[in-house]
């Protein structure tokens, strides 16, 4: 049935009978809509649009420009006729609908007439606004005031409408000069306007002088009021062009490093006090004009005056929101400023930080490979070459940064450190070169030292030969990579005249010590055949005294009696004391053998005098010792004759004795079968 009733043809004249359903209506006029032509862009938007180019960009890219506005033109048929077909036939929910006219009900008075003219003398009586020659305050307020007390994107062009940048210094004079005008304009001009008015009225008004102080009061009061509505447009106008940054006032500004740290001068703080002195200087205008009640005499004299000056004041509450909105402004404004400086100073942190400086203090203070040392300047040149490589000025919409003296202080710590290194190499170098002369020169020395002992003339062959083979080719791996680290160090700086000197004295010295090897062979044998003769007449002369020792010593065989065994002992130390001259001599003789590498001597013609002499030396000894006991007990107190004590004494010396005798007895029938060079002749 459906089907069938919708394939039913409505006839054309019930069509405005039966009702239409509203989306099928507004389908319709879209339809229309979208079929209807689109208004084109007005002249007057299209002039605002370009008023943003300015003259010289418009002259010198004009195919740019007009495809540009072309591009535009396409863009708001496109957006209009979007809007159009997008736009709601019916009203919003939140559309303000116009109220109607209001009539009063009655025609005529009502019983409220009599206190509605009360009413309104009370106010006549108090509404001094209303005045003409209070009036006229608004009035020349509307006529002669700009809408703001100072233009301050004006700024950034110059009389012929060239974009430039001024100092903050030069901003600051120039808007003081400016507000310094408007200031003279509002004292000198303006405010004289209104004298004259209120003099030219004063008489044609009958009022009293209390009338006419309280008229001055409003006056005043109104005056404050104009005053202030300029001030809080200056105030938003301020604002709105640090929120703009097409008309933000543009700056120069130098980037500076004082050794420690890195910061635009003037700094961001010393910008903020400048708008802040500037926001200060506009709350001030006006501020020094004379009240009206000093200037028009009304009655015989004038009054006491309440205030040298109109009070001219904005609350201390505005003021304080406006410097927070100026500090939020400029921070906003400055923001890509202050990244930039953030990021300039994490970049060059390791060439100017405190923390470099320490560690190049520690870094130096321990030595370091040469390889080291020029890793280190390596660094450091490659942040003078990165210095090198950026830019002059940086330029950002609101300020030009020059950072002339940023990279020049960067490039002089940067020098400063690499002179440092470069100072630590060259003293390292000096003292390498002067260590190899020394060595050289010590050399030189030892070899023309006269030797005193043969080990000393040994130790100097020996030192000699180990200098010759393995010393000097250490001494030339040192030279070599000493004359290496000299070209390097042409290349970082200026060596002294004494730096060259003492490099070519380390090659000159290395040259000479061939010279110095020869003379020193020379010198040595000569010594050693010294030496080796006098070995030989040492040993000659031992061997001699020797052969004359041995016909004293048998006077030995002639010691037989008890009461000169004194004087024996003395002859037997004199015995014994040649003897021990004769072991040095033959130890100082033995030590030169093995010195010279020679067989070593033996002497036992020296070993048979001494089995001769210390064993008789020692009986001698024994006998005197016993003489010594004997003597004290048959001759002395009787109290010393303690029984056991002689009876062991005796028993020791008798052992000893019987032990002296049976060596002696051996002795002599080992001399009687031998031919020894001493014999004893006597009978034990």
């Amino acid at each position: 049935n459906q089907v069938k009733l919708e394939k039913l043809q409505i006839p054309h004249d019930y069509l405005d009978l039966l009702p239409v359903p509203q989306t099928k209506i507004i389908a319709a006029v879209r339809r229309h809509v979208a079929k209807a032509p689109i208004p084109s862009m007005t002249k007057k938007t299209e002039s605002r649009i370009l008023r943003w180019v300015q003259l010289h960009f418009k002259r010198k890219y004009s195919s740019y420009v007009k495809s540009y506005i072309d591009d535009l033109r396409t863009e708001y048929d496109e957006v209009v006729k979007e809007f159009s077909l997008h736009k709601m036939l019916t009203y919003d929910d939140d559309y303000f609908t116009k109220s109607p006219k209001f009539k009063f009900k009655f025609l005529g008075k009502t019983k409220n007439y009599d206190k509605f003219k009360r009413n309104r003398d009370k106010v006549k009586q108090k509404l001094y606004i209303t005045l003409p020659f209070i009036r006229c305050i608004l009035n020349y307020s509307q006529v002669d005031f700009p809408d703001i007390l100072n233009d301050y994107s004006s700024y950034n062009h110059d009389t012929k409408g060239n974009s430039v940048y001024l100092t903050p210094n030069e901003f600051k004079a120039r808007v003081a000069e400016d507000l310094v005008n408007q200031t003279l304009f509002l004292k000198n001009a303006w405010y004289p306007k209104i004298v004259n008015v209120f003099k030219k009225n004063i008489r044609k008004y009958h009022f009293t002088p209390n009338v006419w102080y309280k008229i001055f009061d409003c006056a005043h009061g109104l005056i404050n009021q104009q005053l202030n509505d300029i001030k809080i447009r200056t105030f938003e106008h301020i604002f709105d062009i640090l929120l703009d940054r097409s008309r933000t006032p543009r700056f120069q500004l130098q980037l500076d490093c004082n050794g420690k740290n890195i910061d635009i001068f003037p700094q961001y703080s010393e910008i903020n006090m400048l708008f802040t002195k500037i926001l200060e200087d506009i709350s001030n205008v006006g501020n020094k004009l004379i009240p009206l009640d000093q200037i028009i005499k009304i009655g015989k004299e004038l009054p006491a005056p309440k205030s040298e000056y109109i009070p001219i004041t904005i609350g201390e509450s505005y003021m304080k929101e406006m410097h927070e909105r100026l500090n939020r402004s400029l921070l906003e404004a400055y923001t890509p400023i202050l990244v930039y400086l953030d990021e300039f100073r994490h970049k060059y942190l390791d060439l100017y930080g405190d923390e470099t400086q320490i560690q190049i203090e520690q870094f130096l203070s321990v030595p370091q490979e040469i390889t080291v040392y020029l890793s280190e300047i390596k660094v450091f040149q490659d942040y003078i070459s990165q210095l090198r490589r950026e830019p002059v000025n940086e330029h950002f919409i609101i300020v030009i940064i020059n950072q002339t003296k940023a990279l020049a202080g960067l490039r002089y710590i940067a020098t400063e450190y690499i002179d440092l290194i470069t100072s630590k190499i060259v003293a390292e170098h000096t003292l390498e070169c002067k260590n190899i002369c020394k060595f050289f020169e010590d050399v030189e020395m030892r070899s023309k030292q006269i030797p005193t002992t043969t080990e000393q003339l040994l130790d100097g062959g020996e030192f000699m030969t180990q200098v010759k083979t393995v010393h000097m080719k250490e001494m030339q791996v040192r030279i070599e990579e000493n004359i290496r680290v000299n070209g390097l160090l042409v290349d970082l700086t200026q060596l002294s005249q004494y730096h060259f000197d003492l490099q070519q004295r380390t090659i000159n010295l290395f040259n000479e010590m061939y010279n110095v090897f020869e003379e020193n062979a020379a010198f040595f044998e000569t010594y050693k055949i010294q030496f080796e003769e006098h070995l030989q007449a040492v040993t000659r002369k031992l061997n001699e005294d020797m052969e004359n020792l041995i016909p004293s010593i048998s006077i030995i065989n002639e010691m037989s009696e008890t009461e000169k065994l004194g004087e024996y002992q003395i002859i037997l130390k004199n015995f014994i004391e040649n003897l021990k001259c004769f072991d040095d001599y033959i130890v100082w003789i033995n030590k030169e053998e093995k010195l010279f590498k020679l067989p070593v001597s033996k002497y036992e013609m020296l070993e048979q005098i001494k089995n001769f002499i210390f064993p008789f030396d020692n009986l001698i000894r024994l006998c005197i010792r016993w003489l010594r006991y004997y003597y004290i007990w048959m001759d002395g107190p009787f109290e010393y004759l303690v029984p056991q004590f002689v009876e062991s004494t005796v028993e020791d010396f008798l052992k000893e004795f019987l032990a002296i005798q049976k060596y002696y007895r051996n002795r002599i029938k080992q001399d009687m079968v031998g031919n020894p060079i001493c014999k004893f002749k006597v009978s034990f």
